[in-house]
C-alpha cells in the first residue's frame, strides 16, 4: 500500500468522528475499533490513526471535550517519529514523512531508468 494522501487522512479522521464502521481508503475496508482507552482507532499501511481522548488534561482533550473533532496519526513501532495531527479540517504532517515519500519516489525513479 501506498503512503496517505491528505484527502485519504481526511477521510479516515472524519469516519472516526461521524459513527462509522468503517471506511474505504486505497480500495481496502478498513474497520473502526475500539482501543482500550474508548478511543475509536484505525490501522492503515504501517500507521495508527485515533481520536483524542477527552478524559486526559492536555489542551487537546480540552479542545476535544469542547466540541472539536481532533485525531492522531501515528507509527505504533516507532515513537521516535512525529505524529499527524488532525483538527478539523487542518491536518499537520510531520516533515520527515514528505521526506521519506521523496525518497521512495527517487528510488523508483532510479530502478526505472
Amino acid at each position: 500500500m501506498k503512503k496517505l494522501n491528505k484527502n485519504e487522512i481526511l477521510r479516515i479522521h472524519l469516519a472516526l468522528h461521524n459513527g462509522s464502521e468503517s471506511v474505504n481508503i486505497q480500495d481496502r475496508n478498513l474497520a473502526i475499533f475500539k482501543r482500550p482507552s474508548g478511543c475509536k482507532a484505525l490501522l492503515v499501511n504501517d500507521m495508527e490513526f485515533i481520536e483524542q481522548r477527552k478524559d486526559t488534561h492536555s489542551i487537546y482533550s480540552e479542545r476535544a471535550k469542547s466540541g472539536e473533532k481532533i485525531s492522531w496519526g501515528r507509527w505504533p513501532n516507532d515513537l521516535s517519529k512525529s505524529w499527524i495531527k488532525i483538527a478539523g479540517t487542518t491536518i499537520e504532517i510531520p516533515k520527515h514523512y514528505h521526506e521519506e515519500e521523496k525518497t521512495e519516489e527517487t528510488q523508483e525513479t532510479t530502478s526505472n531508468a
